[in-house]
């Protein structure tokens, strides 16, 4: 079985640091405040570009991936977004590719209104579905992974919204044991981290 190459990734710590920071400033933000409608619906649909990091990097490149949205107003300040997402990767002779299925329930928090637009922030934790193909060696996982997210979304009438997402996933490395053999005893450790950036569409109700 070959083994994966171990050239440097990308580090989501510089990502991470830049959430933390977005995130603070945004709350000190002086911003007239609007009522949202409490019990509200949404369904939204999703599609951008999935930039890779850390170990996925390394075999992998970018791509888009799409997904669909489901939210929840339980106030003007705390919501649920629910993320289902999916992306597909390769490398540049398709000898490696990567899947990636998550779901992700989310706590959403909205930081400052400006007239019908609002700026909010997400996080919480996801389960995701990991298949990798290296060097035609397959592997697979469930695992856990965190999320941190931050977007806006503009209300054009009562029951149209339009926005954008930037989404910090880190994925939870678990190893497959059918990876692991008498030539490569570590086997595959399937994780790595992402970043989505995306444009959505919520119908509201």
């Amino acid at each position: 079985m070959t083994k994966k190459s171990y050239k440097k990734g990308q580090d989501g710590s510089s990502v991470l640091a830049l959430f933390v920071f977005l995130a603070a400033t945004l709350t000190t933000v002086a911003a007239p405040r609007a009522q949202a409608a409490a019990d509200r619906h949404g369904l939204g649909f999703d599609i951008g570009q999935v930039l890779l990091m850390g170990d996925f990097s390394k075999d992998f490149s970018d791509s888009l991936g799409w997904g669909f949205t489901y939210s929840y107003e339980a106030s003007d300040m705390f919501g649920l977004l629910a993320h289902f997402s999916y992306s597909g990767h390769s490398n540049n002779d398709a000898s490696n590719s990567l899947t990636v299925k998550g779901f992700s329930p989310d706590l959403r928090v909205n930081l400052a209104y400006f007239d019908k637009l609002v700026l909010y922030a997400n996080g919480g934790f996801g389960i995701f579905r990991i298949n990798e193909t290296i060097s035609r060696v397959e592997g697979d996982a469930w695992t856990l992974g965190l999320n941190l997210g931050t977007g806006f979304l503009l209300e054009l009438n009562p029951h149209f919204a339009f926005g954008a997402n930037l989404g910090f996933h880190n994925i939870f490395s678990k190893t497959d044991p059918k990876t692991v053999t008498a030539t490569n005893p570590g086997g595959f450790s399937i994780g790595g981290t992402y970043l989505g950036m995306f444009l959505n569409l919520f119908y509201l109700f």
